[in-house]
């Protein structure tokens, strides 16, 4: 029981480290540096603040579901589907951008 306990006290902590924000997606940018693709995108009415300076949310092909996350969220764009952006407050894929943990598209709940 202790250890139930224990993992789920984890992931609760690990969950709420997390940002979130739900919106359209009014604009993307794909991209690349060195051997890295970058993905970048912008929701209606985006967050502003600490090292986020652009409004906007990026996420790289470090992630093992890159291609997956653009084609999701470019489907989203052109057809206007709300999407749900889980982000750290942190700019390690771009130095000005928060960085994506993941996204929800749709009415799924994350």
């Amino acid at each position: 029981m202790k250890s139930f306990l224990c993992i789920a006290m984890l992931l609760v902590s690990f969950h709420a480290s997390a940002d979130r924000q739900n919106g359209e997606i009014i604009g993307f940018i794909p991209s690349e540096s060195g051997s890295k693709k970058l993905f970048f995108i912008q929701l209606k009415d985006n967050v502003v603040g600490g090292c986020n300076v652009t409004g906007r949310f990026a996420f790289d092909s470090s992630k093992l579901n890159y291609d997956v996350m653009v084609s999701a969220m470019m489907a989203a764009y052109f057809s206007k589907t709300p999407v749900q952006v889980e982000y750290t407050k942190t700019c390690n894929v771009f130095g000005n951008v928060y960085d994506i943990s993941y996204v929800c598209i749709g009415t799924i709940p994350c």
